[in-house]
């Protein structure tokens, strides 16, 4: 059902990996271009559609992006490197944090993202896609044609893999301590040192932030490809600048980027949350506090958020239970990736291509 709105996936579609090892307790590792990867979850196309988009955005705003004004001189995008992603009736393009406007130290300013836009059919949502730990979204497309990027393309979304801080693991970062998971993950939306994260979150940079790359990134595509329909996805504000339309946007992710996704869906009122071998965040007591299904929810993930998995994935073994403390409906949770011989079982949901038409199925709207 097309419903003319945007997809974003965290984790919009989009996942990621790690450079620090995580133990099995915390979760955030994984494989994604051979490093550690993290997810988040979706929403049911049976559901009403006010379930979906109620709640408003609640939580904190994105930071002001540069000027958008349409005078600003913009280059052409540069098409994807070939054979990285192949896509039939679709562009595909890159840019990098840096070339949008963000601080060119930032980590990883100079890893582009990726954009695939469908030329014809488009359904009017955004997905958009986060990495895990230490990984890239040039990762994500372990296979050309055959992967979150193509599986959105395929339901006639926009996909944006977006660049972003996540060389370390947010569960190796915080292990048992359970106020950090919140306060970490927070940090990387805004790019704003929250209290209570980890102390080597501290000198963050706002152009790091989630919220900033997302808005930046659009705003540059908005630009310097105008016909492809990458203004839907902003909404105007008083000055130049602009703001993610949360409502036309399926956040998706891999470990610790499916855990931000998550708390981007907890945060704003999106359309679908999907979940790929995440979310991972466990205290001494159990799932992180901040995953357990409230009345804090602008998304509510007993309707909208999906979870899609390996049943023997080690690097996120809690998986399983973090679906239950969601309240996901059982019906919209898959612990059955198949895991391949090309990827480990933390990798296989967004790894393996046997999984293909699983994936293709958690962007139908």
């Amino acid at each position: 059902m097309r419903l003319g709105r945007v997809v974003v996936s965290v984790g919009v579609v989009l996942v990621c990996a790690c450079g620090t090892a995580a133990s099995p307790s915390t979760g955030d590792g994984g494989a994604d271009g051979g490093v550690s990867v993290d997810a988040g979850p979706l929403v049911d196309a049976a559901a009403p559609e006010a379930s979906a988009d109620a709640g408003g955005d609640t939580g904190p705003p994105p930071p002001p992006p540069v000027d958008a004004s349409p005078d600003a001189p913009v280059p052409p995008p540069t098409p994807c490197p070939a054979g990285v992603i192949v896509a039939s009736g679709a562009t595909c393009v890159t840019v990098t944090p840096e070339e949008t406007g963000a601080a060119a130290t930032g980590e990883n300013a100079t890893f582009p993202h990726y954009a695939l836009a469908p030329q014809a059919g488009a359904s009017g949502f955004l997905v958009l896609s986060l990495n895990g730990s230490g990984g890239h979204p040039a990762g994500v497309a372990k296979n050309p044609a055959r992967n979150v990027y193509t599986a959105a393309l395929a339901e006639g979304h926009h996909a944006l893999g977006l660049s972003y801080r996540s060389n370390v693991t947010i569960g190796g970062l915080c292990g048992d301590t359970d106020a950090c998971y919140l306060a970490s993950r927070t940090t990387v939306l805004t790019g704003v040192f929250q209290v209570g994260a980890d102390e080597t979150l501290r000198g963050v940079l706002p152009s790091e932030g989630v919220y900033a790359r997302l808005a930046l990134a659009l705003q540059h595509l908005a630009r310097a490809d105008p016909g492809g329909g990458w203004g839907a996805f902003l909404q105007p504000v008083a000055t130049p600048e602009a703001t993610v339309r949360w409502g036309q946007g399926i956040v998706s992710g891999h470990s610790q980027g499916g855990g931000h996704a998550t708390l981007l869906g907890k945060l704003h009122a999106v359309r679908r949350i999907v979940a790929l071998a995440s979310p991972c965040d466990t205290a001494a007591a159990g799932p992180a506090s901040w995953l357990v299904r409230d009345g804090s929810w602008a998304t509510d993930p007993a309707l909208a958020a999906f979870g899609f998995a390996a049943e023997s994935d080690p690097l996120c073994p809690a998986h399983a239970a973090i679906w239950d403390a969601m309240a996901i409906d059982p019906a919209r949770r898959f612990d059955d990736a198949v895991v391949c011989a090309s990827d480990s079982a933390h990798g296989a949901p967004i790894g393996c291509t046997e999984n293909f038409p699983r994936l293709r199925s958690l962007f139908h709207l």
